[in-house]
């Protein structure tokens, strides 16, 4: 673990796989007892990635007990496009959820103290998304690169989600709706196109093999 990116990465994977269930559970509870949709659907959202980097490391374990010491390459590309295609689709119906946060924000107030929280934590996972990715793009492992291609989907999303929480507790968010179209569209825009890109480029491999 300490010397091997690989290992390192799955084993980190499988702590934010934990992680990521329990804030699915808090923003279903708060959407229950706000009554907001916006929550209900974020809950929905992170449960699906959840069971989406759930599924890669079952695969990769199955891969690795079937394979021994050496993975074969076919069934990483596998794994690597079977992540593309479920991102692609996650957030394709995340767009649903974009657009009723844009039409309609979040009615829910959050505490300034835990919003600045909030954003400490998104930027760190944010800055930690985008190196992890570069560094998984340089070990080639298309196994690690997909539980760090869903790393930064789900930083992309956080951002929406924290800037529609900073909206509703610091701003007017009625006077908002063009940045939350915009950050929000974007951020879906940034995810598929990370899907469509690990799609296309797992099927091309597959075929020279």
């Amino acid at each position: 673990v300490l010397h091997d990116y690989g290992a390192r990465t799955v084993v980190f994977a499988s702590f934010a796989f934990a992680v990521n269930i329990g804030y699915a559970v808090f923003q279903g509870v708060m959407g229950i007892l706000s009554h907001s949709l916006w929550f209900g659907l974020l809950a929905c959202y992170y449960l699906l990635l959840s069971g989406l980097r759930g599924g890669v490391l079952f695969a990769e374990h199955r891969l690795r007990a079937g394979g021994g010491a050496e993975e074969p390459p076919e069934g990483k590309l596998k794994i690597y496009r079977m992540c593309g295609v479920s991102l692609i689709v996650l957030d394709l119906a995340l767009c649903a959820a974009v657009t009723q946060m844009v039409l309609y924000g979040s009615p829910v107030q959050s505490g300034a103290i835990q919003v600045i929280v909030s954003a400490a934590y998104t930027f760190y996972k944010a800055i930690l998304a985008v190196v992890n990715f570069v560094k998984a793009k340089r070990l080639r492992d298309p196994v690690v690169q997909s539980l760090r291609g869903i790393c930064a989907v789900d930083a992309l999303i956080s951002v929406v989600a924290l800037e529609t929480a900073m909206l509703a507790t610091f701003g007017d968010g009625e006077d908002m709706i063009a940045l939350r179209a915009v950050t929000g569209f974007a951020a879906c825009a940034a995810a598929i196109a990370i899907g469509i890109t690990m799609t296309v480029f797992a099927c091309r491999r597959l075929r020279l093999l």
